[in-house]
């Protein structure tokens, strides 16, 4: 029987978890770092688990709360150090079966998606379409805390909240919003809606309305924001960790793509909507362009995006072509 709990859209569906087999052996996982590349690791802990093994996953200590929170069979966390040439010390674990999934780079060939490009060099040859999707649990301890700060600060949290990742590096990114793109889509959306600016570090933001909060700087680790995330009704956001984060606990997106690919990135999490600004070139995964897909971006469509999925958040994902220039 199915047991589901949850707060708003962010049902968990308690199932009974997968009987393990019993060949008692051990594996160890490694992935250093980029949150949404750990995250979508998460299928092939799944697998792997169900198939009897005691998994480790080697990672660097702020990954490990995500780590912990994979849906199923969660592995135990190992911390990933390295010699003075940069390469993994040996972690003192005795192991049947080792993957090193550092192996999987940004540019990967001969896979439809990076979780697939995991999925491959985790060993797993599947058609099961279940494994392409990642998934984390959210502790209810992170959703009790992102409701006692909202509500310290005076937001209902009964009304509709939507999130907007304001990235605070990199500005010149290409996979940044200009910030008067950002500031044309906080006004629209403030008309009708609490918006919530969240980021790593605090930032100014240009825009003043009593609908707008600026939340930059005030989520103390990674699964803070996934509280966080789990209570709102949709997120804006570019190719960023938080958005496989919010992927992968079916929050509703807007997800904003150029230099990186939808097939690749993120039309395999439920619920999103995806607008493709991506040029001639792309997809080119590239961190540092001069000529930024971003750039193209009309605040007015993200707008309507978000209104439509707003309307039918469990809509399935789709994808919106901008034109390209």
């Amino acid at each position: 029987m199915l047991k589901i709990t949850g707060v708003g859209h962010n049902l968990e569906i308690s199932k009974p978890k997968a009987k393990l087999s019993s060949n008692d052996q051990k594996m160890l996982l490694i992935r250093r770092w980029r949150l949404g590349d750990i995250i979508m690791c998460e299928p092939v802990n799944r697998f792997w688990a169900r198939q009897g093994y005691e998994i480790s996953f080697c990672s660097l200590n702020q990954y490990h709360p995500v780590i912990k929170s994979f849906i199923e069979h969660p592995p135990k966390t190992m911390t990933y150090t390295t010699d003075k040439k940069g390469g993994l010390m040996n972690p003192g674990y005795k192991t049947d079966k080792e993957i090193n999934l550092d192996n999987v780079d940004l540019v990967h060939s001969g896979a439809i998606s990076k979780v697939e490009a995991f999925l491959k060099t985790g060993d797993i040859d599947t058609a099961d379409e279940q494994y392409f999707r990642p998934q984390i649990n959210v502790s209810p301890t992170y959703v009790s805390w992102a409701k006692i700060m909202l509500t310290d600060m005076r937001i209902d949290i009964n009304q509709p909240l939507v999130a907007i990742i304001k990235q605070s590096f990199a500005p010149n990114s290409p996979r940044s919003l200009p910030d008067v793109i950002l500031d044309e889509i906080y006004s629209n959306l403030a008309k009708d809606y609490k918006v919530l600016i969240i980021g790593e570090r605090p930032v100014k933001i240009n825009v003043e309305s009593n609908n707008i909060q600026n939340l930059t700087g005030c989520t103390p680790d990674i699964m803070s924001v996934a509280g966080l995330l789990s209570i709102c009704q949709l997120l804006i956001t570019v190719d960023t960790g938080l958005m496989h984060l919010a992927g992968a606990i079916s929050v509703p997106m807007v997800s904003i793509l150029g230099p990186t690919r939808p097939d690749d990135i993120s039309s395999f999490y439920e619920y999103n909507s995806i607008l493709d600004v991506g040029r001639e070139c792309s997809p080119c995964f590239d961190r540092g362009c001069d000529a930024s897909c971003l750039r193209s971006v009309q605040a007015q469509e993200v707008t309507n995006l978000a209104r439509e999925r707003l309307s039918a958040p469990f809509l399935p994902t789709y994808i919106s072509n901008q034109s390209r220039l």
